[in-house]
């Protein structure tokens, strides 16, 4: 073997290293890779409007549901959960938390409820912004039982909203299931359209 040849061995070793960790990055909540969700344009997706201020976008193919099935998704003090029934796909779940004190701020309020609304093991997490509302998304991971949810915490105000993506099955990663990326979009569309709601 050439005296080099070890080198070059090591040299694509470290670049394959460093080109991994970057691909791998993009499955990471700090990545900012754009979602690759191109079945159907937003454009055409509907808007569900609640009556607490708050609205988002979805796709029209899918349903929405709410807790113990309640008549009306669009009331206030309910979670609403939305995706295709059918599917095993992952779901994507809207939930209003406890209000923010007055007396504390964004961060340390996100810190507080990061840890209080989830008691799973936080494997990453990354700060954000949506549409002007401060927030944090927040990857939860445990091995024991199988569990991984991406959970975007968002503020208005005093109001504080929880943006869920649970997937559907065990063994497999969110990145890999279809509907993370449309989870991701909707997060993008997020509204608080009310600003006494805020």
């Amino acid at each position: 073997m050439p005296r080099n040849a070890s080198l070059i061995d090591v040299r694509w070793l470290v670049l394959s290293t460093a080109f991994l960790g970057v691909c791998t990055s993009t499955t990471c909540l700090g990545s900012q890779a754009e979602p690759t969700f191109q079945a159907e344009t937003i454009s055409s997706w509907r808007t569900l409007h609640s009556r607490t201020g708050w609205s988002i976008q979805y796709p029209s193919s899918w349903t929405t549901w709410s807790c113990h099935n309640c008549p009306d998704s669009t009331a206030s003090g309910v979670y609403v959960t939305f995706g295709v029934l059918s599917t095993d796909d992952g779901t994507v779940m809207v939930y209003p938390l406890a209000d923010k004190p007055e007396d504390q701020s964004v961060p340390h309020w996100l810190d507080e409820v990061k840890r209080s609304a989830n008691l799973n093991p936080i494997f990453n997490e990354q700060p954000v912004s949506v549409n002007g509302l401060p927030g944090l998304r927040v990857r939860y991971k445990s091995t024991s039982p199988d569990i991984e949810m991406d959970v975007t915490y968002l503020v208005a105000g005093s109001k504080t909203y929880e943006i869920s993506f649970d997937r559907g099955s065990q063994g497999k990663r969110l990145e890999d299931l279809p509907n993370y990326d449309v989870y991701r979009r909707m997060v993008e569309t997020f509204r608080v359209v009310n600003r006494e709601a805020r």
